[in-house]
């Protein structure tokens, strides 16, 4: 996102999901740079240990507030605890998601609906109610997935919730081409905890550390590269090693992308 002359220190940014992961390390770019924060997530005590990481990289100012993107009235009073605030926003980062380890057969539906809540109608709902919050020249980032981009198995309403985003925040980009800067990152494996609290068949969490979790991107390394791509204004763009071979196959051969992607381990 460009920021041209503006002082960074007047360019509040808005980041859900900040207690850890790409969230976390996202918001610790943001501090580099100099920008006030407004960290959101359910674990205030976690949202807390990032802030206090992000003022010490430079952040001037760093506000932390308590938002479950599964509960519509926390989405709405959240959104008025921003706009209260009275801070100068420049940037909404749309991070906060679950992932999920099902098939589509075996997934349980109330398990469905909460992964499209809170990927998808949830962020949603607060971009909405930020919109206007938002000057001419700012913008909004986007934390997809790879598989908003192509199918991968045991991630059926995972991956139908990031091709929503997709499709939201596309249109949204085009309608909004003339005052803000709209960008989708679509990380692969990126060396976090999402898949502890990734929805199982019954609902239950995963609780299992993925060994291709584990070998993932670096956090750090991925939040530099987003942020540049949205500093550079780019509709999208992709952080992955290995997932890029599947992409490039799922658009040009997908015949062998079928056969790659069912011998590729799903956890």
């Amino acid at each position: 996102m460009k920021q041209g002359s503006a002082d960074p220190a007047q360019q509040g940014i808005v980041i859900t999901g900040a207690s850890s992961g790409i969230g976390e390390a996202l918001a610790l770019e943001a501090a580099r740079r100099g920008h006030p924060l407004i960290l959101l997530a359910r674990r205030l005590d976690e949202l807390d240990r990032v802030a206090q990481l992000c003022l010490a990289q430079g952040s001037p100012r760093c506000q932390t507030l308590h938002l479950d993107l599964a509960n519509n009235d926390s989405i709405q009073h959240c959104a008025q605890q921003i706009v209260a605030l009275g801070w100068p926003l420049h940037g909404l980062i749309n991070n906060a998601g679950i992932s999920q380890r099902s098939t589509a057969r075996n997934a349980d539906a109330n398990s469905e609906f909460h992964l499209m809540q809170v990927n998808y109608l949830g962020p949603v709902l607060l971009t909405k109610n930020l919109l206007q919050a938002l000057p001419s020249g700012g913008g909004i980032l986007v934390i997809s997935s790879v598989v908003g981009l192509f199918p991968f198995p045991q991630r059926s309403s995972y991956a139908a919730s990031k091709h929503a985003l997709h499709g939201y925040f596309e249109t949204m980009a085009l309608e909004e081409k003339s005052r803000l800067r709209i960008t989708i990152a679509c990380p692969g494996r990126v060396r976090t905890n999402i898949c502890l609290n990734a929805l199982t068949s019954d609902g239950r969490s995963h609780n299992t550390m993925d060994p291709g979790q584990v070998g993932g991107l670096d956090p750090a390394h991925c939040a530099r590269v987003i942020w540049s791509a949205w500093q550079a204004n780019h509709r999208r763009v992709l952080v992955a090693r290995g997932e890029k071979v599947l992409w490039w196959l799922y658009r040009f051969i997908p015949s062998l992308f079928d056969r790659v992607a069912l011998r590729v381990s799903p956890v």
